[in-house]
């Protein structure tokens, strides 16, 4: 706020008109009076006690002389008046016509105090006096004309920049509405392709593991059948041993005229008898839920009338009344015994019926006269050993698998893993990741280590009991394999899993599915022609698939890769240049090394690698082509295989190998899988939701390490 806005107190007297010794000093009062106010004198000197330099501030008679024209002015203190009190804006002006109006006073001063020596001059200064006034109108005239000129030109210079901006605002909307539909397209037609991507999956998925199925039950049925066949020979050959010793007892002793009775079986037989007939009940169960799912029909129902067919016996069903029928070798019920048969024995029951049925526990039944306490024991013992021998081989058969899944459950702990115990010694586990990956692994201004596959690595080292102990170093594509060999614990870098580096290295279950796609320049932002070279020459082509590529395209992508399998199985689409130090041009040993190729602009057409790669390098080194209207573009299509990633650890480490996929799968299962990839890809994806691997099952593991036991 200027002093001159400031409030003050009024004047208790009007001032009476300026007296000063000439005109031209009472129009400099006047014009003094103006820029003052109402200002009292008191208020006066104490606004300007203290001016700039050597020059004192005026007294309340000074300033009273000043004012009425008596006294001229200091030009210091009109520099002043007019900085302090003058608004400014106005300064300038009024600085200007202050001073004049002085020069005018001391001039008309001179001129009265030399007037008795200069008076024949005052005719020809007063003419002077009056064309150098006329002249100081004119240039003020000429001022203020300059001034409404520069006002008027500066109105019309922020007009024209406004409409330029509106011009620059409306193109943008436009650029930006064609973007927009671009953009649309082109995740649509992303979209589409990754449906179809999954579908296929899917397909191929949901026919491995029905293949697999297809063979575990084959596999089942074959080993039920042969463990049915194994215990019916044994129960078979027990019963006819038990038969011939029953009938060598019975006509050892004579006829029953004589008195003498078959020996009774043992308390336990029936108890024996009916374990043998419960496993078999089970391997037959196993046998037909095998049958019926691989045929798909139902198995076939029990036999009529209760009876149960066995080899060497027939047994009626326990919901049944009736009586055992006589015993036959050949599997199927023998007819009723002949009317000699039934003389020579007990009436309508064969041997082994008989023996059977005298064996009921009744009080006053024993051994039969006429044999031993010695011949009675050693026919007990023979019989317990034969039942024994099927019963003990039955549960051996069924309790085999169940010891060794014991046994393999105490394996899978980190304890067993010597990945894990050497990493809890050290107090770190050594976990390779790719340097400069945006997305997936890189490193970020601060300094740390960024990206999906970061944050999953973590959760998984805390599900390994290691939290806060992984050590991130970096890896190149072409060391993978190698560094497992002592370097790192585990590779965690966009490491594809394939059957031939399965051969060297053991993989974890997938945690990430993408395919190959093609990284090309293009005029436009997302969608349009792309920029391809045709006899050396760029044109511009629609590129909808690998086939519309010229042949020999010159391309980029990093040694050793499945991306560079992937190309070469194109045949003749993709060249990689002439040889340079020992390998060509277009192998390198990174992906950013031929982005930043391509954006010099007379290098590759293609790079090529995995759609989530080509991504986040897009996103990376958007706006950066050294050529205009050149910018990176990844096509919405993808070729080749479907690349799933794994972890790569050592092989013969299979408790790892366990707990790796159990943490994986809890990834997936709360959710933690879904937050790393909208924290680290989601973006870089255009919105594209994330879709985590299916039908990951640890279980599987474990089957796979019992039947190779088994084997």
């Amino acid at each position: 706020m200027h002093d001159e806005d400031q409030p003050t107190r009024g004047l208790r007297a009007q001032r009476s008109a300026p007296d000063g010794d000439t005109p031209e000093a009472n129009e400099l009062a006047r014009w003094l009076r103006a820029r003052v106010g109402s200002r009292s004198l008191r208020a006066l000197e104490n606004l300007f006690r203290s001016l700039p330099g050597p020059v004192l501030g005026p007294g309340r008679t000074q300033w009273n002389e000043l004012l009425n024209g008596r006294k001229l002015i200091h030009p210091t203190l009109l520099d002043e008046i007019v900085k302090r009190l003058v608004p400014l804006r106005e300064q300038r002006i009024q600085r200007e016509r202050g001073h004049e109006l002085l020069r005018s006073a001391q001039n008309a001063a001179r001129l009265t105090a030399g007037s008795s020596v200069a008076a024949p001059h005052l005719t020809g200064l007063d003419e002077t006096l009056q064309a150098r006034r006329r002249v100081q109108a004119t240039e003020q005239s000429i001022d203020g004309f300059i001034r409404v000129v520069l006002f008027t030109t500066t109105k019309l210079s922020r007009e024209c920049k406004e409409l330029r901006d509106e011009r620059d605002r409306a193109l943008s909307r436009l650029h930006e509405v064609e973007t927009t539909a671009n953009t649309q397209r082109a995740a649509e037609n992303r979209k589409r392709d990754a449906e179809n991507r999954r579908l296929l999956d899917d397909i191929v998925e949901r026919l491995t593991a029905s293949e697999h199925q297809l063979a575990e039950f084959e596999e089942r049925l074959e080993s039920a059948a042969q463990k049915k066949q194994t215990a019916e020979g044994l129960r078979a050959a027990a019963s006819e041993q038990l038969t011939e010793t029953n009938i060598a007892s019975g006509s050892g002793a004579g006829s029953e005229d004589a008195g003498f009775l078959p020996v009774p079986r043992p308390p336990e037989y029936q108890y024996f008898l009916q374990i043998a007939d419960a496993q078999l009940d089970i391997y037959t169960a196993e046998l037909d839920a095998a049958r019926e799912q691989i045929t798909g029909s139902p198995a076939p129902g029990p036999n009529p009338q209760g009876v149960r067919i066995i080899p060497g016996q027939v047994v009626t069903d326990p919901s049944t009344d009736s009586t055992d029928t006589t015993t036959a070798v050949s599997g199927q019920p023998s007819r009723p015994p002949s009317a000699d048969s039934t003389a020579k024995g007990a009436p309508g029951r064969s041997a082994a019926s008989t023996a059977r049925s005298e064996n009921t526990g009744r009080p006053g039944r024993g051994p039969a006269a006429g044999k031993t306490r010695g011949q009675t024991g050693r026919d007990r013992t023979g019989r317990r050993s034969a039942l024994a021998g099927v019963v003990c081989l039955a549960l051996l058969a069924g309790g085999a698998g169940l010891v060794y899944n014991y046994n393999l459950d105490k394996e899978y702990v980190p304890a067993n893993s010597p990945t894990l115990k050497a990493a809890k010694k050290l107090g770190r586990i050594d976990i390779g990741v790719m340097p400069d990956q945006p997305g997936l692994s890189e490193i970020a201004d601060d300094g740390r280590r960024k990206g999906f596959e970061v944050d999953l690595a973590n959760f998984i080292i805390k599900e390994l009991g290691l939290e806060g102990k992984g050590n991130f170093k970096p890896v190149e594509s072409v060391n993978r394999e190698n560094g497992l060999d002592g370097k790192y614990d585990m590779i965690m870098a966009s490491y594809s899993i394939t059957d031939e580096r399965a051969q060297d290295i053991d993989f974890s279950v997938p945690y990430f599915d993408t395919g190959q796609a093609l990284m090309m320049l293009t005029p436009g932002v997302n969608g349009g022609k792309a920029y391809v070279k045709r006899d050396g020459n760029w044109e511009k082509q629609w590129v909808r698939s690998v086939v519309d590529l010229p042949d020999g395209t010159f391309s980029c992508t990093v040694k050793d890769s499945t991306s560079q399998d992937g190309m070469e199985e194109e045949g003749d689409k993709f060249s990689f240049g002439g040889d340079s130090g020992g390998s060509p041009e277009g192998l390198k040993t990174s992906y950013e090394e031929c982005v930043e190729e391509m954006l010099d602009g007379e290098s590759f057409v293609v790079v090529s690698t995995d759609d989530v790669i080509l991504r986040g390098l897009a996103y990376k080194f958007r706006n950066k082509s050294k050529q205009e209207n050149r910018n990176l573009q990844v096509l919405s299509f993808t070729f080749g295989s479907a690349e799933r990633y794994g972890v790569g650890m050592q092989q013969n480490d299979p408790a790892l190998k366990y707990l790796m996929c159990q943490a994986i799968k809890k990834s997936i299962d709360t959710g933690k899988w879904k937050e790393f990839y909208d924290d680290n890809l989601k973006g870089i994806m255009e919105g594209e939701e994330g879709k985590p691997p299916k039908g990951i099952d640890c279980k599987e593991l474990s089957r796979k390490r019992v039947e190779g036991a088994r084997n």
